[in-house]
């Protein structure tokens, strides 16, 4: 089987694809990049989930481990060769059941290829259990070390010492165990039967009075249960008529609450006739509702009257009148004085002075006096602009206070008509629930006939339901003794016919010990048989794991050895004795485990992919080389995926082509 490629929402991966070659691949990632994730995809994809694992203090099963971290459902699809033709297999889930889902089909043509389902995808295609692939094909670096299963074993066994995987020692052991079972075991078994009906016929004769008096007690047992049990049912009837009235009397209970519901419905629905409709209220309550707030707001935002504005005082008034008189007397006597041929003209010029300053004041006082005025006219302009705004405003609320009080006169009947037409509602509801109520009544009604007999028994009906199964319980067991003592009586026959069959057994019963004996003898035969060959199986592993070791550590160690738990010995060159794995470097015991998986593998999965996550990672850089060259040679015959985290693998493969 060769993978062409992956494609996997699992775990980190979200509908991410792995393509492979035939041959060696070596796959070179950092830490947490997802080969662990892939290699369990691979396993997951090939066996199934298993969804009945749970989770413990140290480890998470591999549905919730691997549960897609984006949310989506996991699923796979696998695309690869078997057998020579080209095949697709998906997984999907279903429900909660991750992977539940299987559909294998030829790629080309979509077909389905009925021989692959869920349960045996795994073993199919690789030939081995899930347990085996996982020891034999499947190599990380977290456990090398490989462990023994039953199964491991058995395929073991049947390789090294038949050449197949039919296993038939098993099988002829199974047989044998099968054939002294039918013999005997425990109290079963043709033995067990053949001494029970040997003493069965030697106490017949002997028990014959003591079945027929079993018969007549018996017969009297009959009748008196008889009786009880139609008392019982009289009873029993007498209480299904008494449930029948009270049924008729609920029936009748309900549909006069129901005339009762219908009623109160008519009268609503009068009442409602003339009535707004409820949206048509509710629109008028909201309506009501809306205008009063407006109003309240509006209210509420209305500004207070302006202040009238007062007249600004007058400005102060310069004394510019003094001196302009001043001034007119100076600028006379300046001229008289130049006349007369005096200093007139200085006197003239503070005349002109004096007059030009006045003038000055007079003017200024007049601007600010025109200011003051303009001022007091805009202001006068401004308040009753404002005082028309605010009149405005008070008009335009008195209106709305008037559309709003007729609004107001409204609402007891909008009220009215919402109350009226909600209590229709809940009498049109509690109309349909007593419908309902009748309905299932009338259902669950059932009609029943008097008793035929005057009933005296108190019993409830639980306790004559209890009574009358009891009774016929026992009346059918009493019933079954008598057939059983009638059978037995019967059976005994004539004594004469009784002793000739009774030799018989006996002579069955010795030849059936000798046969059990014999069956015995051989089953140990088998044992030893099967213990040898397993002794035997150990030596042709070991050999060729002993050779790969020797060839990944450049013939350091050439001595090895294997016990029937498959653990391991070694011997290194010029060292007087075998030790345990324990006694080696972390490196070599990866080394050591490593030979053994690849003979295992070789042995088992000759043909599946060969699987290794980070198994080279303490090795150094002459044994991964030694490792490498003889993944190359077993990559000839099958598909090998390495991951590594590291870059020694591909740069020694670059190096080495």
């Amino acid at each position: 089987m060769k993978i062409y490629s992956m494609t996997a929402t699992f775990g980190k991966l979200e509908q991410t694809t792995l393509t492979l070659q035939p041959g060696l691949n070596i796959i070179e990632a950092p830490n947490e990049w997802g080969k662990s994730t892939w290699c369990a995809f691979l396993i997951n994809m090939l066996y199934g989930i298993d969804t009945r694992a749970r989770s413990t203090k140290d480890a998470l099963p591999d549905k919730e481990r691997y549960a897609p971290w984006s949310g989506s459902p996991m699923s796979g699809k696998i695309e690869l060769c078997w057998q020579g033709r080209d095949i697709t297999i998906e997984r999907r889930s279903k429900g909660r059941t991750p992977l539940g889902v299987f559909q294998a089909y030829e790629t080309e043509t979509g077909l389905e290829i009925p021989e692959l389902t869920a349960a045996n995808c795994g073993q199919t295609l690789l030939g081995v259990e899930r347990s085996v692939f996982t020891r034999a094909g499947f190599l990380r670096f977290t456990d090398l070390p490989v462990t023994q299963n039953d199964e491991l074993r058995h395929r073991l066994n049947a390789l090294v010492t038949t050449g197949d995987e039919s296993g038939t020692a098993e099988t002829l052991g199974k047989k044998l165990r099968d054939l002294k079972n039918a013999c005997r075991h425990n109290k079963t078994g043709q033995l067990p039967k053949a001494e029970a009906r040997r003493d069965e016929l030697t106490k017949k004769l002997q028990t014959q009075q003591e079945l027929t008096a079993q018969a007549q007690q018996l017969t009297a047992n009959q009748k008196e249960l008889e009786s009880e049990l139609a008392r019982l049912q009289n009873h029993q009837a007498a209480l299904q008529y008494d449930a029948a009235q009270k049924d008729a009397r609920q029936v009748e209970a309900a549909k006069q609450q129901r005339q009762e519901a219908a009623a109160q419905v008519q009268v609503l629905e009068k009442r409602c006739a003339g009535l707004a409709s409820r949206e048509q209220a509710a629109q008028g309550l909201r309506e009501l509702e809306n205008r009063r707030a407006e109003v309240e707001i509006l209210s509420h935002s209305l500004p207070p009257m302006p202040q009238v504005p007062q007249l600004p005082p007058a400005p102060p008034r310069a004394s510019s009148m003094p001196m302009l008189v001043i001034g007119v007397v100076l600028l006379i006597v300046g001229a008289v004085l130049t006349f007369l041929h005096f200093a007139g003209l200085a006197v003239i010029a503070v005349a002109l002075g004096l007059l030009i300053t006045g003038m000055i004041r007079h003017s200024k006082y007049s601007q600010a006096q025109a200011a003051l005025s303009k001022e007091y006219i805009s202001a006068q302009a401004d308040y009753q602009r404002r005082c028309d705004e605010i009149m405005a405003k008070q008009q335009d609320i008195q209106l709305r206070r008037e559309a709003l009080r007729q609004l107001v006169e409204q609402e007891p009947q909008w009220k009215d008509a919402i109350a009226t037409r909600d209590a229709l509602a809940d009498a049109r509801q509690a109309l349909e629930q007593a419908e309902r109520h009748l309905q299932a009544l009338q259902a669950m009604a059932k009609d029943a006939l008097p008793p035929a007999l005057p009933d005296e028994l108190t019993l409830t009906e639980a306790e004559t339901l209890r009574r009358i199964e009891y009774a016929t319980d026992a009346l059918r067991q009493n019933h079954t003794r008598q057939g059983q003592c009638q059978g037995q009586i019967d059976a005994i026959g004539d004594p004469e016919a009784l002793r000739r069959e009774l030799a018989a057994l006996e002579d069955r019963i010795a030849q059936l010990e000798r046969y059990y004996e014999a069956l015995t003898m051989a089953q140990d035969a088998l044992a030893e048989a099967t213990a040898e060959l397993q002794r035997r199986f150990a030596p042709r592993l070991t050999r060729q794991a002993q050779d790969y070791f020797s060839r990944l550590t450049d013939g350091r160690y050439e001595k090895l050895t294997m016990a029937q738990d498959l653990t391991m010995q070694a011997a290194a060159t010029g060292e007087d004795g075998l030790r345990s794995h324990l006694y080696r470097s972390d490196g070599t015991i990866d080394q050591l485990y490593l030979a053994l998986r690849l003979a295992v593998a070789r042995e088992l999965t000759p043909a599946a992919p060969l699987i290794l996550d980070d198994a080279l990672v303490r090795f150094d850089d002459k044994r991964m080389a030694a490792a490498l060259n003889i993944l190359r040679e077993e990559a000839q015959d099958r598909q090998i995926i390495l991951f590594t985290c590291q870059s020694r693998e591909s740069n020694c493969t670059q190096d080495n082509p």
